[in-house]
């Protein structure tokens, strides 16, 4: 059957199917969701301690026996231009006036690391995998969880970028595409316009998202609104990931669309409600249908 490979087998799972880690948006429930669905349930570490973080692996298997993916996005200490910083301030000012928020707050912003006490955390909680976005951890790191018996993916952008994640020991490459949704995974100094696409789509069917880094500070997929637009169009300097972020954020607490950053793929359009269990029962079963049909 298409869905039993390599993956699938190592992790034991029923399907090939791996939700997307998401920061610190993602709950246990949800991973917990995807998992007992058959797929790979994830959690994103995003600015969470050391205690945090083990408390939300904890808490997802309380809700399920299955695999677990543990994600940290890596990033160093960004660099703070003063000009750059007043420059987005004064122009986000008025769209916070319109919310109501007051003044636009200084931007705030720390380096994404695996930390010794995170590292810890990890051998002692040993999730069956643990992945990077933006690249890889010191080796001290790397060799630690694979000598733990931890499954290792990080994700690439580009062939060269999947070569220094063999050469680092990385036992799958998550290949990011043009389509994908949120931020780009680029570790390696790589021009946008490098990165290829995954799917053979003969025409657009969405025109709704667009590719910036005004909205973080780093380049991500999102929808289309008023926010992205007028950001894109200032022709301004964004401020140093993820400080960006934290100008941003506000607007979205507002609960104004217009204003709120969300990340999506190209193929947005093609997005179906429902819950995480039946998106992954049903992707897979769908996945299965139309791969009979080709032998059909």
């Amino acid at each position: 059957m298409w869905s039993r490979n390599a993956l699938t087998e190592r992790l034991n799972l029923k399907w090939p199917i791996l939700q997307a880690p998401m920061g610190s948006i993602t709950t246990p429930a949800l991973a917990a969701a995807v998992s007992n669905a058959g797929g790979l349930g994830a959690l994103g570490m995003w600015g969470f301690s050391p205690e945090d973080a083990e408390r939300r692996i904890a808490g997802f298997r309380q809700q399920s026996g299955g695999g677990l993916n543990v994600n940290y996005p890596l990033w160093p200490e960004p660099k703070m231009i003063a000009e750059a910083i007043e420059a987005m301030r004064k122009h986000l000012q008025p769209h916070y006036d319109a919310q109501g928020l007051g003044p636009v707050p200084q931007p705030r912003a720390s380096a994404g690391e695996v930390s010794s006490e995170h590292l810890a955390m990890l051998l002692r909680a040993k999730p069956q995998v643990v992945s990077f976005h933006f690249g890889l951890p010191p080796w001290k790191v790397t060799d630690a969880i694979k000598r733990a018996g931890i499954f290792m993916i990080c994700s690439a952008t580009t062939v060269a970028e999947a070569r220094i994640l063999e050469d680092r020991g990385v036992d799958a490459v998550i290949a990011q595409g043009t389509e994908a949704g949120g931020h780009r995974g680029t570790f390696a100094g790589v021009d946008m316009i490098q990165q290829a696409g995954l799917s053979a789509v003969r025409e657009a069917s969405d025109a709704s998202t667009v590719v910036t880094d005004m909205i973080t500070g780093r380049p991500a997929r999102l929808f289309r609104n008023k926010l992205t637009d007028d950001l894109v169009a200032s022709a301004l300097e964004a401020v140093s990931f993820p400080a960006q972020m934290s100008l941003i954020a506000p607007l979205g607490a507002a609960g104004d669309r217009a204003v709120t950053a969300f990340f999506a793929g190209q193929s947005a359009a093609l997005a179906k409600d429902g819950n995480a269990a039946s998106l992954v029962v049903s992707l897979g079963q769908e996945t299965t249908r139309r791969l009979r049909a080709f032998h059909d």
